[in-house]
């Protein structure tokens, strides 16, 4: 996602000198631009490292069992499941399951050949161990949903999430109509959450829904085209038929760009809450209620222009490829891929606003055999429901009854298991194939498809990412000692090719700083080196978390000199671009080669008439 016009981040490295006065060397040229971490929908570059038996770590893999009725089944044991990856069983190192006891006292009697309780409701939740607690979030798609929509949700949504907060999960509410806004609500079910929770939903779904907007602009395209001329069909002498065709044509392809613009856009806002569900701890979810989204979105527009004007001249002057050149499919298959490299499942509940039907006929009935607006409502939903289903999870387009939806949602969290295996050493961000079995074959099985290590960027940009969500750190989450020092504040000035900044936008250089003493330096001809990467974002007052930037910060200290730099300090200075008021700023440094990372967080207020920093909490 583009960074909002209120950040923007430039980087410089440098090395504070002590009373000796000497400056430490190091290599400019890696910080003179800023690299942006992801989340981008594209698949993260394969790093050239392997993973040390340090860096090794437990792969989870969340699985939901049902019979063939699609009852939760409960009670399985580890010796009940066989993990394979990549077509090759692996031993499951760690397991987690609900019990018997988990299930409801109304629980039908166990299927033939299963040890299995199977459960039509859903289980009274018990107390989880804290890596098998749920981090839940809901991402409320306001540019697809429609005011009729969202009522339909009616306070369902909110007795979904109350319930939630009584299970013991940690709640994520994201709002996006163009910027994305992440309300956290920690667990609890004190009258305080519960309120909390209630005005944080009150506030996004009292937000303006577009959804109805892309419909009707939609309508009008097709009633342009209905209501067209074909060529040689003239009352007036005067052949209109050319000028007419280009401007529907027109018309289709400025929607075509702008819903797959919009498209893109609400994806890489699903990978920025995605990144953040995923430097908590615990298995995560994600609830993504939208009005329906359509990859190829004027597809069905371009294929009514080719149908209306079939056999007459009008039809060669246009490609039968522009209908698929505005295609995001692959972009939502990359943000399933990331969802499945961050342990979240992914659910897809679209409460769209449903097509009139309408076709574009020819004069007679030439073109009335095919329903456009069907054929729209498909598109709709069909892609979301392949990417979610890849992640484990499940989508609907139920605008009649989310409620029920939700119910699956809740069946769903209360009666996963968790495998965990610990893969063999290769190459970070390759994508390895997930298969999980019983040994009763006739249980069905949902989990995700695939998984793969996260790159070191990815990990450290979420742990940027949710250090702000949170707005909480601690000195067990800094051992390296760093710290943010704010200097001087100016006017913000725009540069060539950046974004529009706001009118009150001020720049403010801080400076991230960690002592030599505890940095990892290995001797090399004639000098020392540390090697460190300096990942920076933040937080305004109204929850919208910038992007997460990266800049690489080598550290090269001549061996003559290296007793005494170790009483130095090393520094970054960033200049952050934001708007007036209170931000919150993180910093995560990453020492590679000790493999340590520190998060620090410091509050500014930006543009007041004496800027202030607040004590972070």
């Amino acid at each position: 996602m583009p960074a909002h016009p209120g950040f923007r981040l430039a980087l410089r490295v440098f090395f504070l000198s002590g009373a000796l006065g000497f400056a430490f060397a190091w290599d400019g040229a890696a910080a003179e631009t800023p690299r942006t971490a992801p989340p981008s929908t594209a698949a993260p570059e394969t790093e050239t490292t392997f993973f040390e038996s340090v860096d090794v770590q437990v792969i989870d893999v969340d699985v939901v069992v049902t019979d063939r009725e699609g009852r939760p089944v409960f009670g399985l044991q580890q010796a009940d499941f066989e993990l394979l990856e990549d077509g090759k069983k692996v031993a499951i190192s760690n397991f987690y399951g609900p019990s018997l006891s988990a299930a409801p006292t109304d629980a039908s009697p166990p299927t033939a050949g299963s040890e299995a309780s199977i459960a039509a409701a859903s289980p009274s939740p018990e107390p989880l161990p804290d890596a098998q607690r749920f981090r839940l979030a809901v991402f409320l798609d306001h540019r697809t949903l429609s005011a009729v929509a969202r009522r339909r949700l009616g306070s369902s949504l909110e007795d979904f999430f109350l319930a939630r907060l009584a299970a013991g999960d940690d709640l994520l509410i994201a709002g996006y109509d163009g910027d994305l806004r992440l309300h956290p609500v920690l667990q609890g079910s004190s009258a305080a959450t519960a309120e909390n929770l209630r005005g944080i939903l009150r506030e996004e779904i009292g937000r303006a829904a577009r959804g109805q907007e892309i419909e009707a602009e939609r309508r009008r395209i097709l009633q342009d085209l209905r209501s067209a001329i074909l060529p040689g069909v003239t009352d007036t002498g005067t052949d209109a038929s050319e000028a007419e065709a280009a401007s529907v044509y027109a018309s289709i392809r400025l929607f075509a760009q702008a819903r797959d613009s919009q498209n893109r856009d609400t994806l890489l806002a699903v990978a920025r809450t995605v990144d953040v569900l995923a430097g908590l701890s615990g298995r995560k979810a994600l609830l993504w209620i939208h009005g329906g989204m359509q990859m190829r979105p004027a597809e069905s527009l371009f294929e009514a222009f080719q149908r209306k004007y079939e056999g007459t001249p009008i039809q060669d002057t246009v490609s039968t490829l522009e209908a698929v050149e505005h295609d995001a499919s692959p972009a939502l298959q990359a943000v399933a891929e990331r969802a499945n490299a961050r342990r979240v499942t992914l659910y897809g509940l679209a409460l769209p606003e449903r097509s009139a039907g309408i076709s574009a006929e020819n004069v007679g009935d030439a073109l009335q055999a095919r329903d456009l607006g069907r054929q729209d409502d498909f598109a709709r939903e069909s892609d979301v429901t392949i990417a979610t289903t890849s992640t484990g999870g499940l989508a609907v387009s139920d605008p009649s009854n989310p409620v029920s939806f939700l119910a699956r949602v809740r069946a769903d969290l209360e009666a996963a298991y968790s495998l965990g295996y610990s893969p063999s050493p290769r190459a970070v961000g390759s994508l390895h194939r997930l298969e999980v079995w019983t040994r009763d074959r006739s249980l069905r099985v949902r989990h995700r498809i695939a998984g793969r290590e996260r790159t070191t960027d990815e990990r450290m940009a979420e742990r940027t990412s949710t250090a702000l969500l949170l707005e909480s750190a601690n000195d067990e989450m800094n051992p390296l000692d760093a710290a943010i020092e704010f200097e001087a504040e100016r006017p913000a000035v725009a540069e060539p090719k950046g974004a529009k900044l706001p009118a009150d936008a001020v720049q403010v250089s801080i400076l991230v700083k960690v002592p030599m003493a505890k940095l990892v330096l290995l001797p090399a001809p004639r000098v020392h080196e540390g090697k460190l990467r300096i990942y920076v974002g933040a937080r305004d007052a109204e929850a919208r978390i910038s992007d997460i930037s990266v800049v690489d910060a080598p550290v090269r200290v001549p061996n003559e000199n290296l007793l005494t730099a170790l009483g130095q300090i090393a520094a970054v200075r960033v200049t952050l671009t934001l708007r007036k008021g209170e931000h919150q700023i993180a910093a995560t440094v990453w020492d590679d080669l000790a493999k340590t990372e520190s998060v620090v967080l410091a509050r500014y207020v930006a543009g007041a008439p004496e800027p202030a920093v607040v004590p972070a909490n």
